[in-house]
């Protein structure tokens, strides 16, 4: 079938789930050469992609995240991160397109899954739907540990302001925690402050060098009022995205257990979990310098490090799909071929339930994306759909090999 009435059908809601496959190979076969990347670049252009606002807000979404792949692009002639980046920098930006509607198709793929498997749900309410509902999808809400042991519940809903020492307050808001003003002159801004967000919630913060952290679920993040002398240091544990503000003569480090990551100004992931074999630190713009006290690598935008916390081994690797680590961060699960542990693993800590395993962890791959927000019901759901055979049980999910 054409491709281009196969996407029509697509966007339309009618395609089969063989006629998505092919759908799909031809992206795999045809990449940005092919002429349906260049219908969608014109819908893209023109602003008709339809009005449904699930898929606006994935597009928002889409559009945002691949920002800083041409930035990188633009900043960093040698990277590597697709095949076509080899093009000049005039097509980098049609290029830009080219990402965004391949990464836009992947998510309104599983957005149709999503769909198709709610029309399968009975809409009666079961003993088991109950029970689903108590673990409801994370929420913006965090607890900040202030250094004199005060503590502060934090949520996004609310409007509140935290006087500190000298002249800082904290403004906490929709976009999440502002430092408002650091006295880099008053020994007590340089006390340690602590936010951390338990499982099942996240946050925002903007330091006082005007730093934007995210923090995922299960993490910490320890840090100062203000910065002084020659370094700018946060401490943390679990896993964050960060967009560094620039400095050029007080670069900015954040320490982990075994592992520092030093950068100038840049955006990257970092993910430190203590149940994980592996610290992570993918770097999506800019440049940064991992060490482990006896070695160091400097990374370019689309590479990670992997540090073995068993061996003390540090390696640089080029993961599948970058995008998709940060996914988080915007909202979204994304996967490719990641493994059924690890996605998992993401899922507990984000809907605060126990993970179960009956017969041995099956030795399964799974690709996918949904939003965050979406209902640990239709998760299950997903996962069943993926021959991931799973279901609530005693309060636990359940996995079955």
């Amino acid at each position: 079938m054409n491709p281009t009435h196969l996407y029509s059908k697509f966007l339309a809601g009618t395609c089969s789930e063989e006629e998505l496959q092919q759908l799909l190979n031809h992206f795999a076969n045809h990449g940005e050469h092919s002429p349906l990347a260049t219908d969608i670049t014109a819908m893209l252009e023109d602003d008709s992609i339809p009005e449904d606002p699930v898929f606006r807000r994935m597009l928002d979404k889409v559009l945002l995240q691949t920002d800083s792949y041409v930035d990188a692009m633009l900043h960093e002639p040698n990277a590597t991160l697709y095949p076509a980046q080899a093009a000049v920098k005039t097509k980098i930006y049609r290029l830009k397109y080219y990402i965004a509607a391949a990464a836009l198709l992947f998510f309104m793929f599983a957005s149709y899954l999503i769909w198709k498997q709610n029309l399968l749900v009975d809409s009666r309410p079961t003993q088991a739907a109950n029970a689903i509902t108590k673990f409801t999808p994370g929420k913006d809400k965090a607890i900040l540990t202030l250094a004199d042991g005060q503590q502060v519940v934090l949520d996004a809903d609310k409007r509140d302001t935290v006087s500190l020492f000298g002249k800082t307050q904290l403004l906490n808001n929709q976009e999440g925690l502002q430092i408002m003003a650091g006295n880099a002159d008053h020994e007590a801004d340089h006390a340690i402050n602590n936010l951390t967000t338990p499982n099942g919630t996240q946050y925002r913060i903007v330091l006082a060098d005007g730093t934007k952290v995210w923090l995922n679920a299960g993490s910490s993040l320890k840090f100062p009022a203000a910065f002084s002398g020659k370094n700018r240091q946060v401490e943390l544990t679990g896993e964050a995205y960060f967009e560094v503000a620039h400095r050029k003569n007080q670069p900015f480090t954040v320490a982990l257990p075994d592992l520092k990551v030093e950068v100038l100004g840049t955006h990257f992931n970092v993910k430190a979990y203590s149940n994980d074999q592996n610290i992570e630190t993918t770097l999506l713009q800019g440049a940064v310098k991992v060490n482990n006290g006896t070695n160091e690598l400097f990374l370019q935008p689309g590479q990670q490090s992997q540090y073995d916390k068993a061996n003390g081994n540090l390696k640089r690797t080029i993961p599948e799909e970058a995008s998709t680590i940060v996914a988080w961060k915007n909202g979204l699960f994304s996967f490719e071929n990641t493994d059924i542990k690890e996605v998992l693993k993401q899922l507990s800590r984000w809907y605060t339930i126990e993970v179960v395993f009956r017969g041995g962890v099956p030795n399964r791959k799974f690709s996918g994306g949904f939003e965050r927000q979406t209902s640990l019901e239709q998760v299950i759901k997903i996962l069943n759909e993926s021959n991931i055979n799973c279901k609530l049980q005693d309060n636990k999910l359940v996995i079955y090999n």
